[in-house]
């Protein structure tokens, strides 16, 4: 539980990056963090004790390793960096609380998981906060928006 918890905070943070980056090609920012991710993790590959396999990988094993890398992994960070960019990091960050209903959804539906009531109780608490974020944002808005609808009669007034 503790490890799903520090991927959704590590998901968060992420989208707060991917906003305040500076601006550039999505391409390039996805090529940048593949690239720092594989050196953060470098230094536990190299502690770990060689092992046959390890060190003499069959061809399937780098045929696998190429399609998760070159196409999961890549093409994942080019888009996200697009969506980001394009609907924002708000938005974005929202979606990542529902990987959990995914992986609910897939470990029941197609690999026969139980489904406890703890999972449920899981999922609407994440759905109620998503809920609860976009009432207080949309309430934010329409504040705002009656804040400038002011401002605009108050200058048409003074014409």
């Amino acid at each position: 539980m503790g490890v799903i918890l520090l991927g959704v905070c590590c998901y968060a943070v992420a989208a707060i990056l991917a906003r305040l980056r500076p601006p550039s090609d999505a391409l390039y920012s996805a090529a940048a963090t593949t690239t720092l991710a594989t050196l953060m993790l470098l230094p536990t590959l190299l502690a770990l004790p060689a092992t046959p396999t390890a060190i003499h990988p069959e061809e399937r094993h780098l045929l696998a390793l190429l399609a998760l890398g070159g196409g999961s992994t890549a093409l994942a960070a080019i888009l996200y960096m697009r969506l980001v960019k394009r609907a924002g990091a708000a938005f974005v960050s929202q979606l990542n609380y529902l990987i959990p209903l995914w992986a609910l959804g897939v470990g029941v539906g197609l690999l026969g998981e139980p489904l406890a009531s703890r999972h449920l109780l899981a999922l609407a608490l994440i759905l109620g906060g998503m809920a609860l974020a976009r009432r207080e944002r949309d309430a934010g808005a329409d504040q705002t928006g009656s804040d400038s609808n002011r401002s605009a009669k108050a200058r048409s007034k003074r014409r």
